[in-house]
């Protein structure tokens, strides 16, 4: 025996205490630790109450105290699982604590004197390690010391888990059975006593009966119209015998409906016999299925095959059938008397042989085919007439399915059509002769018909090739009409730009507002480009040809390119000086240069590197399917490492207004004026691109003479400083008083006297006057009298005078026979305009 050092082992309670193993733990177990105490010094009733805990076979648990210190015995440590031996001596809240609530409840009632009862009792438990939902009849006692008072409460524990469970799935499985009984989709009912009085059926007998109440009532009062149908007479035997019964296809009439008439029905069914423990009957199973419909739709077969026979035997064609294994085992009346033989003969494989021999394995593979795919054929086949001669039959094949889709075999008809194939043989060599007849005149219809065909497509080019040059006429005059406002406004913003900026610079003001004014001259400067772009693009501007050094213009333009491409794009050249003059217009040069770089900056979001090189080229070879024409020609490439293009956008990029930016990013006009502009000048355009690898652009320009009305170009010129004496005096005449205003400022800038008139009247009358004039500024598009009208009029007042023009207009008829150097066109910088005064005030220092 095992005892802890502070206990005698001489005690006599110890020793009642018993062998078992949770006796030797109490003994061992340091209970001088709790408020307890030792051993030696429990109260006689705490130790009679342990001893009674400790010898009871069913597990006891007992809580003493305040705090319930825990005392078991070997059946509660079975249901602590692996909680015990720690359970012993601990509190109650402490060794259950995921159930302490309930507990605290517990010590409550029971140390207060009351009593506790819990019959499956469900609860959450960690009795391995893990959580474990148990069942559990549970009784709670008080215990009371020597002076009746409760000092400890004594449980009961009983797990009911298994049962609880069982039970639960012993409900469950009854009502899964019950379920499907209910459901069954055949009628059941339960049958009880001699007397076969209803103790349940499923919805399927309700239904039968037209749903009437008979639950607990005999078979002879709930279906009282059974009697005599012979029903009742079987149940009694069955009862009585022991044996069931089962009936195919019975017929049995029920009420139904509010007026209780008979309605006949056939039913599938089985009586049978329920037995005891004993093996006595003591009711009756009732199982089946209402058969009515298929027993009618039998009915009706049968009815309907032999409405068919009595047809086919009639009908003017030989019909047969044939089941799924491809044996006939029927034939009309007429085909009996085609064969002129007993219907003996020709079921099965007997017919067979009346098949030509030339055609028996060809058409029994037609037959054995369809029978395999289940699909209908038809062949004509020669078969033996009953005088021995042979027949062309037109025979035909169908597949017939049961009502669940299965393969029952094949229905035929055959038509002897002797005669007419006879018919049809001749009708084909007539055919032949006259498809022969036909071919030749087909022939000649062809070649005239392509020939029409040719002339309709040709027409048809020229008139969409009219069409488009249509439309671009139309584009162009509605193009000249918006310039010639558009730019009046422009000349207005620019030249406005340019008078304010100089005024700031001598001011000293902030730089800021210099920068502002800069934002607002490049988005002027953007739209007087955009002008220039659709006036070329619809030729309405008459281009003003200069003999260019490509690599002077393209060096002179560098500062320019490098503020339009910005920061993440690197400028490289690559000019060659080999490269020979050409003879275009600078300024739609620039363009189409400043075009493509910023195209080519545009597809390079990430940045990356432009390079622009010139070349000499000399085309000899005209069979090229893209290109220029033969001749010396000299070449711009604008090469960008960006993003490239696939060869569907690679084929449209001349269309005009087609853009691959995004709305608000490009006008589309920049690579259509490229190729207007190459084309116009003699020249072209190619363009090398794909995806990931970049663009290449390729403006071929031909070398040619000077024109003589050519002048060399500057690149970058502006106006010279003002002299300190005035450049000359100046008359302006234009009719609007903005642009007015702000040419005379420029002008006076350059150190010019100007005189300003509104109208050409109020010019003339100026010109009449003596006042001093030099030279003669007036805007081409006036009301009352334009331009060249003035013009003519100042020149025979004073025949010396110069003029210099000044016109928004892209190309204005009067002007065609004017001097291209005496025109300024609108919108122009202060520096254009100065360069013309200078020229035509000081021809000996024009360049």
């Amino acid at each position: 025996m095992c005892l802890h050092p502070d206990e005698h082992v001489d005690d006599p309670f110890l020793l009642a205490m018993g062998d078992s193993l949770t006796a030797g733990l109490v003994r061992a177990y340091d209970w001088a630790a709790t408020a307890l105490g030792p051993l030696r010094t429990w109260p006689q009733s705490l130790r009679t109450a342990t001893g009674i805990v400790l010898h009871s076979p069913v597990p006891i648990v007992m809580l003493w105290g305040a705090d319930g210190y825990m005392i078991c015995n070997d059946a509660y440590s079975r249901f602590a699982g692996s909680r015990h031996p720690t359970l012993l001596g601990s509190r109650v809240r402490e060794g259950w604590a995921e159930v302490a609530d309930f507990n605290d409840h517990v010590m409550k009632v029971g140390l207060a004197g009351g009593t506790l009862a819990y019959r499956d009792q469900e609860l959450t438990l960690w009795r391995h390690g893990v959580p474990e939902q148990v069942w559990m009849n549970l009784d709670y006692s008080p215990v009371f010391d020597e002076a009746g008072v409760p000092a400890g409460v004594i449980a009961i524990v009983v797990e009911t888990t298994e049962r609880v469970l069982a039970d639960r799935h012993s409900a469950a499985e009854q009502l899964r059975l019950r379920a499907m009984f209910e459901q069954a989709p055949g009628f059941m009912a339960l049958l009880e006593g001699p007397q076969h009085v209803f103790s349940l059926a499923n919805s399927a007998y309700l239904r039968l009966v037209d749903q009437r109440e008979f639950i607990g009532l005999p078979v002879r009062i709930a279906l009282p119209e059974l009697e005599g149908q012979g029903f009742l007479d079987l149940l009694d035997r069955c009862y009585a015998t022991g044996e069931p019964f089962v009936g195919s296809e019975v017929k049995v009439a029920l009420r139904s409906g509010p007026a209780g008439a008979l309605v006949e029905r056939f039913v599938d069914f089985v009586y049978q016999p329920i037995r005891d423990r004993n093996g006595d009957v003591t009711g009756l199973f009732l199982q089946g299925s209402d058969v009515s419909d298929r027993v009618r739709a039998a009915a009706a077969l049968r009815e309907s095959e032999r409405r068919f026979r009595e047809v086919a035997d009639a009908a003017p064609v030989f019909i047969w059938a044939a089941d799924a294994s491809g044996a006939r085992y029927w034939f009309n009346r007429p085909w009996l008397a085609f064969a002129g033989v007993d219907p003996e003969t020709e079921v099965g494989e007997g017919w067979v042989a009346r098949v030509h021999p030339d055609d028996r394995a060809r058409y029994l593979a037609i037959c054995g085919d369809a029978r395999a795919r289940r699909v209908p054929f038809r062949t004509d086949v020669r078969m033996r007439h009953y005088d021995g001669t042979y027949r062309v039959l037109d025979d035909t094949g169908v597949p017939r399915f049961a009502a669940d889709g299965a393969f029952v075999g094949f229905i035929g008809y055959s038509v002897d059509v002797t005669a007419s194939r006879r018919t049809e043989a001749d009708l084909r060599a007539l055919k032949n002769t006259l498809e022969a007849r036909v071919e030749e005149r087909t022939a000649e219809l062809a070649t005239a018909n392509r020939r029409l065909i040719a002339q309709i497509e040709e027409r048809h080019r020229v008139g969409m090739l009219l069409q488009h040059m249509q439309r671009l006429e139309a584009v162009g005059q509605i193009t000249a009409g918006v310039a010639h406002d558009f730019n009046n406004l422009l000349t207005v913003i620019l030249g406005s730009i340019d008078v304010i900026d100089r005024s700031l610079v001598r001011a000293g003001d902030d730089q800021r507002a210099r920068d502002r004014l800069g934002y607002i001259k490049s988005a002027a400067e953007r739209g007087a480009n955009l002008i220039q772009q659709l006036l070329a693009f619809s030729r309405r501007q008459k281009p003003e040809l200069r003999q260019l050094d490509l690599r002077d213009m393209i060096m002179g333009m560098r500062d320019l390119l490098t503020s339009s491409l910005g920061n993440g794009v690197r400028l490289e050249t690559d000019l060659s000086a080999e490269t020979g003059p050409v003879l275009v217009d600078p300024t739609q040069l620039e363009l189409v240069i400043l075009n493509l770089a910023i195209n080519a900056r545009d597809a390079m979001p990430e940045g990356g590197t432009l390079t622009i090189a010139t070349s000499s080229v000399a085309v000899t070879d005209g069979r090229h399917r893209r290109g220029p024409p033969v001749g010396a020609y000299a070449v711009i490439a604008v090469i960008d490492t960006g993003c490239g293009m696939t060869p569907d956008l690679l084929a449209r990029v001349p269309e005009p207004f087609f853009t691959t930016k995004p709305a608000g990013k490009g006008s589309g006009l920049g690579l259509a004026q490229v190729y207007d502009f190459a084309r116009n000048a003699g020249g072209d355009v190619d363009i090398e691109s794909s995806p990931g690898r970049g663009t290449t652009v390729r403006v071929y320009l031909p070398h040619g003479a000077v024109a003589p009305d050519a002048r060399p170009h500057r690149a970058g010129g502006s106006a010279r400083p003002a002299p300190s004496a005035p450049l000359g005096h100046l008359l302006l005449v234009d009719d609007d008083g903005a642009v007015r205003d702000v040419m005379a400022a420029m002008l006076e800038e350059i150190g010019c006297s100007v005189r300003t008139a509104g109208s050409g009247g109020a010019a003339l009358d100026l010109l009449e006057s003596s006042a001093a004039i030099d030279l003669l500024i007036v805007d081409y598009a006036m009301p009352g009298m334009n331009g060249v009208e003035v013009a003519r009029e100042a020149a025979a007042l004073r025949p010396a005078l110069p003029v210099l023009f000044v016109s928004g207009y892209a190309n204005a008829a009067g002007m065609a026979s004017i001097d291209p150097a005496r025109v300024v066109q609108k919108p122009f910088r202060d520096g254009d305009l100065a360069e013309r005064v200078r020229a035509l005030l000081q021809p000996e220092n024009a360049l």
